[in-house]
């Protein structure tokens, strides 16, 4: 289940950016990871030495309900070559594409990171 959860830096850099819901795991701060499978851990962002460990669908939630972001990840087949996979979001101000995937998981990452580098440097 460890793959369902964002990584150490973005859960990270999705604390800087306010997020605080209740999740099914936390990082300590050497980046080791704890889960709570059965049920949502309820550890405000205040407490240490706790960083939560938002799932992907937390985070995309966040920028969606928070910053007006929507996104998608689009499919491309090109004949006998492999499947590739692009990253779209945008808002009311701002839209971006990632650069082509081999799976569906590196555009998706591809896809939250951008949307976290566009929120701290534009502060939207």
């Amino acid at each position: 289940m460890k793959n369902e959860f964002v990584s150490y830096e973005q859960a990270l850099a999705l604390k800087e950016l306010g997020f605080d819901e209740e999740c099914f795991g936390v990082y300590y701060h050497d980046g080791q990871l704890v889960e709570q499978l059965w049920e949502k851990l309820n550890i405000s962002k205040k407490e240490e030495p706790h960083i939560l460990a938002p799932l992907y669908q937390q985070a995309f939630r966040l920028f969606r309900e928070k910053y007006g972001f929507i996104h998608r990840i689009d499919k491309e087949l090109r004949g006998n070559l492999p499947i590739l996979y692009s990253s779209y979001a945008c808002n009311s101000e701002t839209d971006f594409r990632t650069t082509q995937s081999l799976s569906y998981e590196e555009a998706e990452l591809a896809c939250l990171n951008k949307l976290i580098e566009i929120v701290k440097n534009n502060k939207v």
